[in-house]
């Protein structure tokens, strides 16, 4: 076990039928399900949207509607609020009662009603927690959305941590729009992050 799995917001509000769905969010369940039971990982970390009702990051607080450029920040459906269904993680996402000698842990993110936090290691308690459990380790990105919180989490791990290698697992992964994939992908290899397209 030589590498650590982050699981990025696999969230019911972002899967089919929440409020800020992703397309196809939810076939990335079982890629996440195949993947904590592969051995290959000693710490397998979910990080989670947990947002209060009055999150800068909702159109509904900004009088815009949804999906709307506010400067350079856009404005989403309210999502994933604090102790609602929809912030819960994907029921079918589960973690075998015996395995027992793997770390898990789940860090709660964008809890500032003012900040929007794409990323986990945008928090600073949750960024020494990460930076701790990844260095000198091999890190495997998955969840929900590519350009979005798995772009900037991919980002920061890059350029926050001393991990050995960050691997973007994009088939464990699903995204909005086409451009933004793309987009994400060519930062991303920019900067030395592995795009894995396939298993």
């Amino acid at each position: 076990m030589d590498r650590v799995l982050i699981c990025v917001d696999c969230q019911v509000d972002f899967m089919p039928g929440g409020s800020l769905a992703v397309p196809n969010g939810d076939e990335i369940v079982p890629v996440v399900n195949e993947l904590i039971r592969s051995g290959k990982y000693y710490s397998v970390i979910f990080t989670k949207d947990w947002h209060p009702q009055d999150h800068t990051s909702f159109a509904s607080n900004n009088g815009v509607a949804p999906f709307t450029l506010v400067g350079e920040e856009m404005k989403w459906t309210d999502h994933c609020v604090e102790d609602t269904d929809g912030a819960k993680i994907h029921k079918d996402i589960t973690i075998p009662a015996d395995m027992t000698d793997c770390y898990y842990a789940t860090l709660y993110k964008g809890c500032n009603p003012n900040v929007e936090e794409y990323s986990a290691l945008s928090d600073h308690d949750n960024e020494l927690e990460i930076a701790y459990e990844v260095e000198g380790y091999e890190v495997d990105v998955v969840g929900l959305a590519t350009e979005y919180c798995c772009f900037h989490t991919a980002k920061d791990l890059i350029e926050k941590t001393n991990a050995k290698t960050v691997n973007f697992l994009l088939y464990g992964m699903r995204h909005i729009t086409e451009d933004g994939k793309n987009e994400a992908i060519k930062q991303l290899k920019e900067i030395g992050v592995n795009i894995i397209e396939t298993k």
